[in-house]
């Protein structure tokens, strides 16, 4: 038993730091690793479940359910790169059972607790070091009145969910602080993004199911722990700080495959006659740059309308960001 969540442990590692490795020199996580850690994982599980410790997986099984739908919805939601998701699957699939609670769904959350406290952290050191070298970076002003709009229908909608959760799922929300806080969070980020979330009609919904839910307990007040509330204005400072270099600036002839450009430099290329030149002013994952397109970025550079400079979006290393997260979550659960 003891070898074989060894062999689990060290397939973490091991897959984790090449993919990471991959995806710092290539930009990609290769599927023939995603594939080595499914193949390890399906062998070392289906050894333990011979060697009697079914009992251990329902509460790994519900937990990495839970925690994969919501890796597929951050790929779905453009945050990440399938690479990315797929990667965190497999890491997840080669977590050893017996280190989960029994009765807890918190080691759904807790990985991705893991990974983004080092990504914001390398952000914010990242940002404060080009600060101190007065790189370039492209001035965002705060119109503090949409900030505040904003800020105040999210808090509408985040409280109408909780209301509504706690109401359906009561024993769920007592028991499992982290992952329902985890879970608002997650909401919250939801509806700050989406522009659906911003029509009045799912605004008046979220007020009404705080209103029913309020009525039906008595008028009791539902709404989350107002410490949530400050780690969502914590959060969105943060990003404020860390948001003065989500672009750098880049001399056009370094332009690489993989980059994503802003989208003031792709609507430049509009009027060009350069062909291939990208057309995608997204800014998401779907507009990584190929090598056809890079090559004609450069190209650009000597046309009549080029410039020297260009502005890209910067690129957070997730790979290895969820490598990280995991080996420091084994070892957590480990020493604990």
């Amino acid at each position: 038993m003891i070898y074989i969540e060894a062999v689990l442990l060290t397939s973490i590692l091991a897959i984790g730091c090449f993919s990471a490795i991959s995806d710092f020199r290539n930009g990609i996580v290769p599927n023939r690793l995603i594939l080595i850690g499914l193949t390890i994982g399906l062998i070392c599980h289906g050894v333990l479940l011979l060697l009697g410790f079914a009992p251990f997986y329902p509460y790994w099984l519900y937990n990495m359910l839970i925690a994969d739908v919501i890796a597929f919805a951050m790929y779905w939601g453009k945050l990440w790169a399938a690479g990315d998701a797929k990667l965190f699957m497999v890491l997840y699939f080669l977590t050893p059972p017996r280190l989960f609670d029994v009765g807890q769904l918190t080691n759904s959350i807790v990985p991705f607790v893991f990974i983004f406290l080092p990504a914001l952290l390398w952000i914010m050191v990242d940002s404060v070091i080009r600060l101190i070298k007065k790189e370039p970076h492209k001035k965002q002003p705060i119109v503090i009145k949409k900030w505040l709009i904003g800020f105040l229908i999210t808090m509408i909608e985040v409280t109408g969910f909780h209301c509504m959760i706690t109401m359906i799922f009561p024993s769920l929300v007592g028991n499992n602080d982290l992952f329902i806080f985890a879970l608002i969070m997650a909401y919250a980020y939801f509806c700050g993004t989406s522009e659906i979330m911003r029509k009045w009609y799912v605004i008046v919904l979220h007020g009404i199911m705080s209103i029913v839910v309020w009525i039906t307990k008595g008028w009791t007040f539902g709404m989350p722990d107002f410490k949530g509330y400050l780690v969502v204005v914590a959060i969105i400072a943060i990003q404020r700080i860390a948001s003065m270099y989500n672009y750098q600036q880049i001399k056009t002839s370094k332009t690489m495959k993989g980059m994503i450009l802003a989208a003031e430099t792709v609507i430049m290329f509009q009027t060009s006659r350069v062909h291939s030149l990208p057309t995608d002013p997204s800014e998401q994952l779907t507009a990584k740059l190929t090598e056809e397109q890079a090559d004609a970025v450069r190209r650009w550079e000597s046309s009549k309308k080029g410039q020297e400079n260009i502005w890209i979006v910067r690129k957070v290393p997730f790979a290895f960001m969820i490598a990280l997260g995991f080996v420091a979550w084994m070892i957590f659960r480990l020493v604990r």
